[in-house]
């Protein structure tokens, strides 16, 4: 049998992280603790059913994911304390996925967002008991101008 998974996932409105979503919640050994936030008057609840509805139906699934109210912009993440701790105690994986991919904004907004986002999930991460594993999704951009075939150990 496999191991029981409390994932915790960002960018879920995003297109990959919406694809991560569908195929983390197929397996039934996973609950997914999506960390999203409310926006232009929609609540978090609405902005994930409108995307997932279908899986969202179903009882062996909707039992299975939690929307966590949050923002990665915020300090710890602009989690209520209850869920922070909740978290702290069960979650063992987290995908971040969420970022401002829109290469032609404001620097403020996308270092707010891509870089300080990311400097606020692994500070959450670091308080995780029972974390064994952090995904993180990144651009093609993280390179700069550098060609050809590279990885994590990359030399610039």
């Amino acid at each position: 049998m496999k191991q029981k998974r409390n994932i915790l996932l960002t960018g879920v409105t995003g297109f990959l992280g919406a694809h991560l979503f569908q195929l983390m919640i197929k397996e039934k050994n996973n609950n997914v603790f999506v960390l999203m936030r409310s926006k232009n008057g929609v609540v978090a609840e609405q902005r994930l059913s409108s995307l997932v509805a279908d899986y969202l139906k179903r009882k062996d699934i909707s039992r299975r994911v939690q929307v966590i109210h949050g923002d990665i912009t915020k300090k710890n993440l602009g989690i209520n304390p209850k869920h922070f701790n909740f978290l702290y105690g069960n979650i063992n994986e987290i995908y971040h996925c969420a970022a401002n991919t829109q290469f032609r904004g404001p620097l403020e907004i996308m270092r707010k967002i891509n870089v300080e986002g990311t400097r606020n999930i692994l500070n959450f991460s670091t308080k995780c008991h029972k974390l064994k594993k952090i995904n993180y999704v990144s651009t093609v951009f993280i390179v700069g101008n550098s060609g050809g075939v590279f990885s994590e150990d990359y030399k610039i």
